[in-house]
């Protein structure tokens, strides 16, 4: 279909982005950028979530870290203080399909 509106090119470049990210389970290469709040000591990570729109309550934030559904970095986070050093330049991953990166 993409090939058919877009080219064979994109098509081809659609199922390259396709394959990283859903197969291979690496970041996209269009990953959102995101200030991190100013702060030397920790971060409440349900709170950051929320904020971000990256989850719709603390709530469901807390419930995904208890259930795995939070990455830093490709690794399962499930803590909800982290240091601030550990998230600045690091890619956020809730679910499957929402990447920010932290800066």
């Amino acid at each position: 279909v993409v090939a058919r509106y877009h080219g064979r090119p994109a098509a081809e470049e659609a199922e390259a982005a396709f394959d990283r990210v859903f197969r291979e389970h690496s970041v996209p290469e269009d990953v959102t950028e995101i200030d991190l709040p100013a702060t030397d000591g920790t971060v409440y990570l349900p709170g950051l979530l929320a904020d971000l729109g990256l989850a719709p309550s603390r709530s469901a934030a807390r419930r995904l870290l208890a259930q795995g559904g939070v990455r830093i970095d490709g690794r399962k986070e499930q803590r909800e203080e982290v240091p601030a050093g550990e998230l600045r330049g690091a890619v956020l991953q809730v679910g499957r399909r929402r990447f920010v990166r932290l800066v």
